[in-house]
């Protein structure tokens, strides 16, 4: 498996297997250049390509591109709800991820919650990353 990472609009990251000539992964974010504002829209990868590093590698594509821009960001905000990738795509036969599970994920890419008393079983709980 061959994956390659390419921007398509500078607030759009998408991750190709080569070899299956289709998207496996996405990142869409909200750049906000003057205010230094940066809020992930949407992030997720098929989930037959999960644990593979492709979201970790999504991500640092992203913060290392907006770090490149010379803007006035320096956290990147989420509010993670478990979209299954079905919603983007009717052949994928995804189920939701249960909020704790997603929470983790977020927990390894070293997001920290802004809100230390949050409900891991509720939905959108605001998250940043520093960069």
């Amino acid at each position: 498996m061959c994956i390659r990472y390419e921007f398509n609009t500078e607030c759009c990251i998408i991750a190709i297997d080569i070899g299956e000539n289709k998207e496996v992964g996405r990142l869409d974010i909200m750049l906000d250049k003057v205010l230094g504002y940066c809020k992930i829209e949407r992030f997720q990868v098929r989930p037959t390509y999960r644990n593979r590093k492709i979201g970790s590698n999504m991500l640092h594509k992203v913060v290392v591109n907006v770090k490149n821009m010379a803007c006035k960001v320096n956290e990147i905000e989420v509010y993670p709800n478990p979209e299954p990738y079905s919603i983007y795509d009717p052949n994928e036969k995804d189920k939701p991820m249960k909020n704790e599970e997603l929470y983790q994920i977020y927990e390894k890419l070293n997001f920290q919650y802004v809100d230390k008393n949050v409900n891991k079983n509720k939905s959108n709980n605001r998250m940043i990353l520093y960069i």
